[in-house]
């Protein structure tokens, strides 16, 4: 979820949120009234069909249902991948629901001064009294105007902290996803991408998925070492990046030498195409010993190709792309081989 309003507007849905909670019983603590800031500023009518439900059913909103609720509606796209950064959200929560509840209750005894100021000037009859009635109600709005000053501060550090903290959660999230050696995506970014593009190969797009396997990786590394090893596999990454343009290809460390793309709304032709010109790149690259300058071992990849079938399962997708593959290495290797 994310929130654009102005410090007026965000003001404005204080205002109407909080003595909504109020007359609803519900309690102002920050996962509550993140619920109904989101709900006031009508951007998940989702959200406001539960509240409703609640209105509606005088179900009581418990502390387990509201956490549930905070974090489907309200940080859904912010998802806490560290506990460090989540700590540092509730206390900017905090603070706003600190000062959000010193806002009402002062607001709430200025309501109920200005009641009896009222009632008293009904009965007064010198001006010494009416002074006395006009400086309480000067005092009390001077506290309220205080206390509403205080609270846009508060608003207004909110907001910073939250921006860093969105920057350092998106930071996070991307290292979370990312394979540290060859900064492709990782094997859990792989597995939810194919479950994301298998939906959408049952809604009609044509979905191909490519495995590519370093030929004799380990005779490599043992004659190498594995720094230099670690070279190939970076300089096969930045192949596979380079080669694809397309945004909608996902290039990820499968494991250990083996790579994978996933071509999302890519045909088996498409799909040959990308893996012909990747194969001749792998083939072409020239990599020398640093110590030495001596060139070393020519590097090659076998391929193994697989498109959709309608009732295919990432598990079967991925099984018949690797049959491909292995029958390119029992075939010589350095070559595409499509199931």
């Amino acid at each position: 979820m994310k929130f654009s309003e102005t410090l007026k507007d965000a003001a404005d849905i204080l205002k109407s949120a909080v003595p909504d909670m109020a007359q609803h019983k519900v309690a102002v603590n920050p996962y509550n009234y993140g619920l109904w800031y989101t709900h006031f500023t009508g951007s998940s009518p989702t959200l406001s069909k539960e509240i409703k439900r609640i209105y509606d059913s005088n179900e009581p909103l418990t502390p387990e249902r509201s956490i549930e609720l905070f974090k489907k509606f309200v940080i859904n796209d912010l998802l806490v991948v560290d506990k460090k950064l989540e700590d540092s959200y509730q206390s900017v929560m905090d603070s706003v629901s600190e000062s959000a509840n010193k806002t009402e209750q002062s607001t709430g005894n200025l309501e109920q001064q200005l009641i009896r100021s009222l009632r008293h000037l009904e009965n007064s009859n010198t001006s010494d009294e009416l002074m006395t009635v006009i400086n309480t109600i000067a005092e009390k709005t001077r506290l309220v105007s205080e206390t509403t000053r205080e609270f846009r501060h508060v608003l207004n550090d909110a907001q910073s902290e939250i921006t860093r903290l969105k920057e350092e959660l998106k930071v996070a999230r991307a290292a979370a996803e990312k394979d540290p050696l060859t900064k492709l995506y990782n094997r859990r970014y792989f597995d939810n991408s194919m479950e994301t593009a298998l939906i959408n190969h049952k809604a009609g797009e044509p979905l191909a998925l490519i495995l590519i396997d370093v030929d004799h990786f380990k005779k490599f590394n043992d004659n190498y070492g594995h720094l230099m090893g670690d070279l190939v596999l970076k300089t096969i990454a930045k192949v596979l990046t380079d080669s694809c343009v397309d945004t909608n290809h996902i290039a990820c460390r499968f494991g250990g030498e083996e790579f994978a793309l996933i071509l999302p709304k890519s045909t088996m032709r498409e799909a040959k195409i990308l893996a012909e010109n990747i194969l001749k790149k792998i083939s072409s690259l020239t990599l020398k010993d640093k110590k030495s300058g001596a060139a070393m071992s020519k590097v090659t990849a076998s391929l193994g190709l697989s498109c959709a079938d309608p009732d295919d399962s990432s598990t079967s997708l991925i099984d018949r792309a690797d049959k491909a593959l292995y029958k390119a290495k029992e075939n010589g290797r350095n070559q595409i081989i499509s199931f």
